[in-house]
């Protein structure tokens, strides 16, 4: 019974403290609104409005020997170094007045199986911060591949350079000394078979015809290694030459580089706009309640004579 009485109390005080919220809407109103608006306008000071942005970089690339795209460092190598640089250390983990700006977040985009890209979230106080640590994070990619690209250029210089050599080498020297032997060898064939046809003496017949049959083979050799030279060897020269030239082509190599520069047109808070009005909201009803109870214990304690 006393429980019973004690709920009916208790449930007839919610009423009242409820009218009592009814009575003074207005000034619950007003105080809801004032601290909605106050929560946002102090957020919008505090936290200043961020730009986002989302970029995604196209790691860099080497032609191989079999025409295939090849990455100079892994995606996923250079995204590990990348969270670490921009994401591992406080100063740039968080908003850094010098930088005015920081990076949310670095993944390994796999739209394509072979050659993983690098997506990295940016968020910064204006749209140009925001460029600013995009150029910042390809810089630091472009220096990864640096070195790497500097030995692949040389060795394709020291190859191309080599078969260049050998090119010249065949052409300059090698052919010509052939086209001589076989021209000499024409010659000195035309000169016994002259000679045979003179001689009578059966015995000479005999040397004369062993000399042509030496002679003649030794052209067909020069022949051989002519076409073999001509045919095989400088031909195979000349296509990894050009082999070697397609992949030190402007296309073939390639640092890294943004395929995507996406930034917001709108700004956003650094955090979330509707926390902030969760809180003006809560602040704005405990201070309405304050209020209201106040000044109803102040019209007690007025209507009491105290």
């Amino acid at each position: 019974m006393a429980e019973a009485l004690e709920n009916k109390g208790n449930n007839q005080d919610i009423k009242q403290f409820l009218r009592l919220l009814w009575e003074n809407k207005k000034i619950f109103g007003i105080c809801v609104v004032a601290c909605v608006v106050g929560a946002y306008a102090y957020a919008f000071v505090k936290f200043k409005p961020m730009y986002d942005g989302v970029g995604v970089i196209d790691t860099g690339y080497i032609l191989n020997e079999q025409g295939a795209k090849t990455r100079i460092v892994s995606a996923q190598e250079i995204a590990k170094e990348l969270e670490a640089v921009f994401m591992g250390s406080k100063n740039l983990a968080t908003e850094d007045i010098s930088r005015n700006g920081f990076v949310k977040d670095v993944q390994v985009d796999l739209r394509s199986q072979n050659l993983p890209f690098v997506s990295v979230l940016v968020r910064g106080e204006t749209q140009e911060d925001v460029k600013g640590i995009f150029a910042e994070v390809l810089a630091y990619a472009q220096e990864k591949n640096k070195d790497r690209l500097e030995k692949y250029r040389a060795n394709l210089k020291y190859l191309t350079e080599a078969i260049e050599s050998r090119i010249v080498n065949i052409q300059d020297n090698i052919l010509p000394s052939l086209d001589s032997r076989i021209s000499y060898t024409h010659t000195k064939i035309d000169e016994l078979q002259q000679e045979l046809k003179k001689s009578n003496n059966p015995t000479q017949h005999q040397i004369i015809t062993n000399s042509l049959s030496q002679l003649q083979s030794s052209l067909e050799s020069a022949e051989t290694s002519k076409n073999t030279t001509q045919n095989t060897t400088l031909l195979g020269f000349e296509q990894q030459l050009a082999k070697y030239k397609l992949m030190s082509g402007e296309d073939s190599i390639k640092n890294a580089s943004y395929i995507t520069e996406n930034i917001s047109s709108k700004p956003a808070f650094a955090i979330k706009t509707w926390i902030i009005g969760v809180l003006g909201l809560f602040s704005g009803v405990v201070l309405s309640v304050l209020i209201i109870s106040l000044q109803n214990l102040y019209a007690q304690i007025k209507r009491g004579g105290l």
